[in-house]
């Protein structure tokens, strides 16, 4: 067995560089003095050992030091999070390789460009990039970009996302430059203060914990925050998504679509009631409950006059046109009295001079109305299905998504022709001299967001 000495020595031999061959060959270079004859050279005496342990530990110290000055300030170079900014803004995480692990809406507008779940997670695993470049068109498909005049979208990262964030510049300019749109870009490296503040993801201890919030949290802004809230706070901030000027507008249009049918179904409703107490009132009903569904029980059982059958006859036909025509099912009297009652509240003649200033105040006020308004005179309850208050937090996420994605197709309708307007392509020299003259009419990068965005 090998003493602890030699032990050591194997240890310390171990730890020191060994020397190349050419370094070993090389001469003693030996110094002289004027005289000529060689000077005396010391002769060094081994160091002691614990000399030797001194150097080695001094050695891996320094080499500890390098490393530590080497590796990026943010500790987390396997992940990277982007916050991309039009107004909408969204936030973005990324494995080591710039591959999107997650994307999120950071405010409500951002819900309208990811309402689509299917879509959103098909960004995963695509290039930083091109998602970005992805999500830009969006906003400028949307209306929220506006491509007749300048613009500017604010790109965020922290730390090492600068090594992503040049490339990500390059490719969102390069999509201005081909669609001829003056908007730039304004990369931004802020710490993750800043980054929590801009992101609305409240975490500022590491990048990594941001990407782990962006990887876990719902895409959809407004149903982040819906579990554990009561039944009257759902609704109340459901209310509040329903009065966004988008949605206003697209129900008041939709309405305006159907008023004819609106003040149809009225007619037909009135004409019904009064048919239904031409039968009540009639000398031959001689049922307990005289309405017109209770009296068809009893028609097989009694000899009705000719006059009173062809009343109920003519009943018959009416609501089964009725149904048929506005795909409901009035069964009962009870059903009629509701339809009549609702025209008692507001008349389809007042609903249509209300849509000339259809506002979110009416139709937060008269939520409930409108919902039976549109399920009673359309098959397509689509939009009664987006009115109806929520019960549940299940029921309130899949409504505030519905309604999200009708936003968007409202939206791309408004802004169609806008966004196919064809534009001449600039020459990347032209782009760098119009970005160089508009970085240069501001004194930072914030004065020229607040100013562009």
């Amino acid at each position: 067995m090998k003493s602890w000495k030699n032990l050591w020595k194997a240890e310390l031999d171990n730890a020191t560089p060994k020397l190349r061959q050419d370094v070993k060959d090389q001469p003693i270079n030996v110094a002289t003095i004027p005289n000529g004859k060689p000077a005396r050279v010391a002769v060094y005496k081994r160091k002691p050992f614990m000399y030797g342990v001194a150097s080695a530990v001094a050695a891996v110290l320094i080499a500890i030091v390098l490393c530590a000055t080497l590796i990026p300030v943010s500790g987390n170079v396997d992940t990277f999070a982007f916050v991309v900014e039009v107004n909408p803004a969204v936030t973005i995480s990324t494995d080591c390789n710039g591959k999107v692990t997650g994307i999120v809406s950071s405010n409500a507008d951002a819900d309208v460009i990811l309402s689509d779940a299917a879509t959103v997670n098909g960004l995963k695993g695509n290039p930083i990039d091109e998602v970005i470049k992805w999500y830009v068109d969006q906003t400028a498909q949307l209306g929220y970009l506006d491509t007749e005049n300048v613009k500017a979208v604010r790109i965020t990262t922290v730390n090492d996302g600068d090594k992503l964030l040049s490339k990500v510049t390059d490719t969102v300019e390069k999509y201005f430059i081909d669609n001829g749109l003056k908007s730039v870009v304004i990369a931004d490296i802020v710490d993750l203060t800043a980054f929590a503040e801009r992101s609305k993801i409240d975490v500022t201890n590491s990048i990594k914990a941001v990407t782990d919030c962006v990887q876990s949290f719902e895409p959809i802004f407004r149903n982040r925050n819906a579990d554990g809230l009561s039944k009257d706070e759902l609704q109340q901030i459901y209310k509040d998504c329903l009065s966004a000027d988008v949605f206003v507008k697209s129900l008041g249009d939709y309405l305006n679509g159907i008023i004819d049918k609106i003040e149809q179904n009225e007619r037909d409703v009135r004409n019904l009631y009064e048919l239904n107490s031409q039968i009540m009132f009639h000398p031959d009903n001689c049922a307990i409950v005289k309405d017109y569904w209770n009296v068809k029980t009893f028609l097989k059982y009694f000899d009705f006059g000719e006059e009173f059958a062809a009343l109920v006859k003519e009943m018959d036909d009416k609501v089964a046109l009725y149904n048929n025509t506005y795909g409901s099912d009035m069964t009962d009297v009870v059903d009629l009295y509701y339809a009549v009652k609702m025209y008692d509240i507001i008349s389809a003649q007042d609903l249509r001079g209300i849509l000339q200033f259809f506002n979110s105040d009416f139709l937060t006020s008269h939520i409930e109305w409108l919902t039976d308004i549109i399920r009673s005179v359309s098959i397509d309850t689509s939009f009664a299905e987006i009115t109806s208050l929520p019960n549940t937090v299940e029921e309130f996420v899949d409504k505030v998504r519905d309604m999200v994605e009708l936003e968007r197709t409202s939206r791309a309708k408004q802004f169609e022709e806008i966004y196919n307007s064809v534009r001449d392509k600039m020459s990347r020299s032209d782009y760098d001299k119009f970005k160089s003259g508009l970085f240069g009419q501001y004194a930072s990068t914030d004065e020229m967001w607040n100013n562009l965005k």
